[in-house]
């Protein structure tokens, strides 16, 4: 035994029976598809126009077997039954009521005599009229490429940035901030959709990963990334993820929710302070929660040690093979040529030079002397060893004349 689900029954002054429409009747299902461009279902009735209204008796012009403007309906109870000649002369709007509740009567039946349903109903199945359906579009559209239609994408267009991508205004704490997503040159994934299961992804044998490059740039002033006024730093207790601006507040702004594991954190008391001015400041103006990408000034709290200098080692091919191509030489005037652009703002760059062949070759510098380098060669390359404990690594500005 099979159940339907029942649902009311609108209530109307005169019960409706299908019937096929004849002229100056009532409306089919066809001729109400074409003229529901012309509703006005927030006119009211005594605003229509009674020069506009026609008369039973004039004579009316027929399209079909369907006339084009019909007689004057009974008046029917207010907010029940629309007359077709009122919306006839008025311009085309779209109703705001929204048409949920719906019923299983045919098309027909509820257009019998030339009237329509009232507002807050929808047609049942086999309408043509979708009344009130918002179309809504998805938030991030897929392009997609049929290949058995279509011609592979080029290869070049993997060079592309990616579509924009557009996030809910409630998935950020600050809507107004277009910085929240994070640029595809430092964060992009390999796949433009998620798979939903993990055996869905394997079935696809497509590699799932991020790349990320914190730094794009050689230099510092050639990369536009925000850099926080203090030193403050808020970090998930659980995850020791970073405050960000997809996490949400919560007791009235006092503790934060991560957005990675949803574990509720403390807002830091010098959050809201201002170190510089020393005045209260905006926390919503933070760079943390208007950007993606942020450079964070660590504290002593997070140096083990004091900071050690950047050091460079170059490796160079001294085979015989190497010199006698070139290859030697060129790689030892584009290195001697780089040294000056190499990043040293504190002067602490240190550098060596390792030469290979069958040996290993160290070059052992004397610090602040203008003295040509010792060469040391180590012909144990199973298990090699420094063949001396100073002068391989030397500072790259005090040495500089030597190169």
């Amino acid at each position: 035994m099979s159940r339907r689900r029942a649902y009311p029954q609108p209530q109307y002054a005169a019960p409706l029976v299908p019937t096929t429409p004849q002229f100056n009747q009532g409306y089919g299902a066809a001729q109400l598809a074409q003229n529901f461009n012309a509703m006005n279902l927030q006119q009211p009735a005594a605003a229509a126009d009674p020069a506009g209204m026609m008369n039973a008796n004039m004579p009316v012009q027929t399209n079909g077997n369907y006339p084009q403007l019909y007689g004057a309906a009974p008046v029917q109870p207010a907010g029940q039954l629309a007359q077709p000649a009122q919306y006839a002369q008025t311009a085309p709007q779209y109703p705001a009521a929204q048409y949920d509740n719906t019923y299983g009567a045919d098309a027909n039946a509820g257009v019998a005599g030339g009237a329509l349903p009232a507002a807050g109903y929808s047609y049942g199945a086999g309408a043509s009229p979708q009344l009130g359906a918002s179309q809504s579009l998805p938030l991030n559209q897929l392009y997609t490429t049929d290949l058995s239609k279509e011609l592979p994408p080029s290869i070049s267009d993997l060079s592309l940035p990616p579509p924009p991508l557009v996030t809910p205004s409630t998935a950020q704490l600050i809507p107004s901030s277009a910085t929240a997503n994070a640029p595809p040159d430092y964060l992009r994934s390999t796949l433009n959709v998620i798979p939903t299961t993990g055996s869905l992804l394997k079935k696809s044998k497509l590699p799932m990963a991020l790349i990320v490059r914190p730094y794009n740039s050689l230099r510092d002033e050639n990369e536009d990334v925000p850099v926080t006024k203090d030193t403050i730093i808020s970090r998930c207790r659980r995850c020791r993820g970073y405050i960000n601006p997809f996490v949400s507040l919560t007791e009235g702004g006092r503790r934060w929710r991560c957005n990675f594991c949803g574990l509720q954190n403390d807002i830091p008391t010098a959050f809201d302070f201002d170190e510089l001015t020393q005045r209260a400041s905006d926390r919503y103006q933070r760079v943390e929660l208007n950007h993606s990408v942020v450079e964070f000034v660590a504290p002593k709290e997070y140096m083990a040690r004091t900071p050690q200098p950047i050091v460079y080692i170059f490796i160079i091919d001294v085979s015989a093979e190497a010199i006698n191509s070139g290859m030697t030489s060129t790689v030892s005037r584009t290195i001697l040529e780089s040294l000056d652009r190499i990043p040293n703002k504190n002067k602490t760059a240190r550098i060596t030079v390792i030469g290979v062949d069958s040996s290993l070759h160290y070059f052992r510098f004397k610090d602040g002397l203008d003295e040509a380098p010792e060469m040391l060669v180590v012909s144990d390359i199973d298990e090699p060893f420094l063949p001396s404990p100073e002068g391989l690594l030397v500072n790259l500005e005090e040495n500089r004349k030597i190169s």
